[in-house]
Order: structure tokens, then sequence, then C-alpha cells
């Protein structure tokens, strides 16, 4: 398994994502946005209680199976909007419209108020085969 091949997997599916509030975990499913340098990026609405809890702990855990039912663990801490400039995020948001067609039922399009948008600086990937042997545990991304 290589850096592509992961990253394939995370193009081509939901994955579900793993917040905390207190003590308390909650799992919800999510598409990243895989943008051309290999960033993950997410998006959501901003009045949702998945918010609240990515203020009070941005640190979060993606997590999907492949083909052959194995396990993709992505974990990170997300990086709110007011760490990039607006020319970037406007530039997401349009390729992420793009990339994920779903988004068109859930927002009015890139330039709608109501969306936030996270980029997920990973610090632990691991892949797993269903016999729950690591065949890599990678860091793509130093921070």
């Amino acid at each position: 398994m290589d850096q592509r091949e992961i990253f394939n997997i995370m193009k081509n599916r939901f994955m579900f994502m793993g917040t905390v509030e207190g003590t308390i975990p909650h799992v919800r499913p999510m598409k990243p946005y895989i943008d051309d340098e290999n960033n993950i990026w997410l998006i959501s609405h901003v009045d949702t209680k998945k918010i609240r809890e990515i203020e009070d702990n941005s640190k979060v855990e993606l997590c999907t199976l492949g083909d052959e039912n194995e396990v993709l663990r992505i974990a990170g801490q997300l990086e709110s909007e007011d760490h990039f400039s607006k020319n970037i995020l406007d530039d997401i948001k349009t390729k992420m419209f793009v990339s994920i067609p779903q988004l068109q039922g859930f927002f009015q399009g890139p330039e709608d108020k109501s969306i936030a948008i996270y980029h997920l600086k990973v610090s632990e990937i691991i892949f797993r085969h269903s016999e729950n042997e690591v065949k890599s545990e990678l860091n793509f991304h130093k921070g």
C-alpha cells in the first residue's frame, strides 16, 4: 500500500469521522476532498453540533473500508478557515463542489455562507488488512 492507493480509497469512498464531546464519542459520515497536493479538506454546515465539538477539540479520526475490507484510519487535527487566505478557501470550495456533486444537496454553492471548511493536519495513517496485520503506518504531513 502506498500513498497513491490510500488517497484513491479516500477519493472514492465516504469516510466516518469521529469527534468527542466531553467524554462521549460521535461518528458521522463525511466525504473528504483531496486537493492536488494531497491535502485533506472537510466541509460542514456552520450551525451543527459537530462544529461545536470541533471547536472544543479539533482532534479527529477518519475511518473507512477498502474493496477487500481493508481498514483505513487517518488521525489528525482540523485547522479552521482562519488559517488560510480567502483565495485559497474560495479555490478549495469551488473544487469541492466539482469533485463532490452531492454537496449541491446540502449547500447553495461554493459561496454559501453556511459552509465551514477544515483542513486535516494528518498525524497518523494506519492501513490494516482483514487479518488485522498492519500493512502500512504512514505519516504524510509532519506537523
